[in-house]
């Protein structure tokens, strides 16, 4: 035992122990693990391997060899489903496109897949008729379709025109060519008055646009006035634009502007015709001496025409037009009598494009002519150059000394 304890004695200390008690030669030492190595896993002791490689199990080759067939076995039974799926969508599209479709049936009024107007007429419509296919059909004629109908018989009266007739031959059924400038406006023939003026009067005309409905059309506004279109009171103040050139103030500026000194209206003064007169600053001029008239035309063809007349102070401005020295006024007939912001009498015609005023010696005769314009644009500013009318002088004889026989002037609305 004393030998043993000493072989102990000699043996090496393990590194970080520490004796419990200093030992003695007769007792032999006890040494105490460190906490660091509590709960440490034990490392295996690696043993040399001898014993063979165990043989591979065969019942793992049978586990897949049977998942194989069973897999096998399910893809067969997918591709026969799928199969028979196919075969019963195909029955199915066979039985509906074969047997269940409606049959086509002659005397419904439809015209069916199978149907044709050989073997239906009742519900097909006869094809087309071909030119060339020797067979004259009923919408075709000789005249059509020379190669598949004969010519017919002329007979005169059937409203034909064919074979040998002629105008002078057949005039009920054969009518020589539209010619413009015959003096007839043939309309049932295709003749109008766009495209024969000589021969057919223009439609009736209609009224300019007026956007702003203030009364004054916008060619008006625009050319004449320096007005705004948009706006019925273009000044801001209390009168619509309207009114305002009825009454010979600006519509373009606030009271007390005059008409007269707005830079599109001008002044024509005529002493040997004793009158002076408001005009279109944009609108031509020319003096007529001969008629005693000024015309004054617009940039889009219109004229004015104003020509001065004499009259006995004891003849009644409606006796005058009895009797006037232009043809057609009475004819026109009368729309209105007021007096003017000279206190002219003055008498507006029905047309609404010609007017008469008088001092009681002296006529003006104002005429808005359209010279084929379809659109009435300046009938206001007709009444605004009679409001401004002034007589300032006796005029010159009038053509009223001219004899009946003499040249007489058509009123607007005769011919227009």
């Amino acid at each position: 035992m004393a030998d043993e304890q000493k072989n102990l004695a000699g043996l090496d200390r393990p590194s970080g122990t520490t004796p419990v008690s200093t030992p003695s030669t007769e007792e032999p030492e006890i040494f105490v693990m460190p906490e660091e190595f509590y709960g440490a896993a034990a490392k295996p002791r690696l043993e040399a391997v001898s014993s063979p490689v165990p043989a591979i199990s065969t019942t793992t080759d049978t586990s897949t060899e049977k998942t194989a067939n069973k897999t096998s076995g399910n893809f067969t039974i997918a591709i026969i489903a799928m199969v028979a799926i196919l075969v019963i969508a195909l029955g199915v599209a066979v039985y509906f496109l074969f047997f269940s479709s409606p049959k086509s049936v002659c005397g419904n009024n439809l015209c069916e897949s199978g149907e044709s107007f050989a073997a239906c007429p009742n519900d097909c419509e006869p094809p087309s008729p071909v030119c060339g296919d020797g067979s004259c059909e009923s919408s075709e004629s000789y005249l059509s379709c020379p190669s598949d109908c004969r010519q017919p018989d002329a007979i005169c009266g059937d409203k034909q025109c064919n074979g040998d007739e002629t105008t002078e031959s057949c005039p009920s059924d054969c009518q020589p060519a539209v010619e413009c400038g015959d003096g007839k406006c043939e309309i049932d023939r295709g003749e109008s008055y766009d495209s024969c003026r000589s021969d057919c009067r223009p439609p009736e005309p209609v009224p300019s646009v007026d956007t702003d409905s203030d009364g004054l059309t916008d060619a008006e506004e625009t050319i004449i006035y320096g007005s705004d279109p948009n706006i019925s009171n273009s000044d801001g103040d209390s009168f619509v634009d309207l009114n305002e050139v009825l009454n010979l103030f600006d519509p373009a500026k606030k009271e007390p502007a005059r008409l007269g000194d707005n830079p599109g209206i001008s002044t024509y003064r005529n002493v040997d015709y004793g009158i002076e007169i408001f005009y279109p600053t944009a609108w031509g001029k020319s003096d007529l001496p001969a008629e005693q008239s000024v015309r004054f035309s617009s940039s889009t063809g219109e004229t004015f025409k104003i020509t001065l007349f004499t009259k006995q102070s004891e003849t009644t401005l409606d006796d005058w037009l009895r009797s006037a020295p232009v043809g057609g006024v009475s004819a026109v007939g009368q729309a209105g009598r007021s007096i003017n912001r000279h206190g002219y009498e003055q008498v507006t015609m029905s047309d609404r494009r010609t007017v008469l005023i008088s001092d009681g010696m002296n006529v003006a005769l104002l005429r808005y002519e359209l010279e084929g314009q379809l659109e009435v644009r300046y009938r206001v500013t007709l009444s605004v150059m009679a409001n401004s009318l002034t007589f300032i002088t006796k005029p010159r004889p009038s053509i009223e000394t001219v004899p009946e026989t003499g040249p007489s002037f058509p009123v607007s609305g005769s011919s227009d």
